[in-house]
């Protein structure tokens, strides 16, 4: 059975939430997934969400992934770009600040510095990204709730543009039917007409029209 929060409780939650800030990540490179940046972002403070944007898909088939616990294999991941929410607005403020328009490879010596017991260049993939440039900017007085309010709003403006986009496409499906049957109908009627031309006779340029007519009675009626 769930209980109601007490008031302390619901200003307790409160207090957490506006202490959170969200960063956003403009540009990320090819296969970078949310592990990853999970991994690399981690280190600076604790992560709550990550949402990264799917660039492999087609518009209006986007995939959301909102939690970084979500293991993403796939070698072929395209995200173009993303949110991360930190539970420290001042971290992810200095984050932003610390890695906006810097290599990906310089998280990784800073992360390696501020956990030097793991040594620098941990794992193969810090390699791969350390030359590549990402591009971060912290959003002041955004929380999450407003991300997935857009991205609620985003989902029902596409079912609503599909929706419009099949009616339109059926519409325009009956009409095509429509025309299709309408000369299907016209071409016979010519077809008919010609082969009516045909049969009558033409004497001197006219045509000669012939008709049937019923033998005259020559009884009377009366008898």
């Amino acid at each position: 059975v769930l209980k109601p929060l007490s008031k302390e409780d619901l200003e307790r939650f409160e207090r957490k939430q506006r202490k959170k800030g969200v960063i956003y990540i403009s540009h990320l490179p090819h296969g970078m997934t949310v592990p990853k940046v999970k991994h690399l972002l981690g280190s600076f403070g604790e992560v709550e969400r990550i949402f990264l944007q799917d660039g492999t898909l087609r518009a209006g088939e986007k995939r959301e992934s909102l939690s970084f616990t979500r293991s993403c294999k796939r070698t072929t991941a395209h995200f173009t770009e993303g949110w991360v929410e930190f539970s420290s607005k001042r971290i992810a403020k200095t984050v932003a600040e610390m890695l906006n328009a810097q290599p990906i490879g310089a998280a990784a010596v800073t992360r390696s510095s501020m956990r030097s017991k793991n040594g620098p260049g941990k794992g193969r993939n810090s390699k791969r990204f350390k030359d590549d440039v990402w591009t971060m900017k912290y959003l002041p007085g955004y929380k999450w709730h407003m991300l997935t309010e857009q991205l609620a709003n985003e989902r029902a403006s596409r079912t609503a543009r599909l929706r419009t986009e099949l009616s339109q496409s059926a519409f325009e499906q009956k009409d095509y039917l429509r025309k299709v049957e309408r000369a299907r109908i016209m071409q016979d009627k010519a077809e008919r007409r010609a082969q009516k031309s045909r049969r009558e006779p033409e004497r001197d340029g006219k045509r000669v029209r012939t008709f049937k007519q019923r033998a005259p009675v020559f009884k009377d009626v009366r008898d």
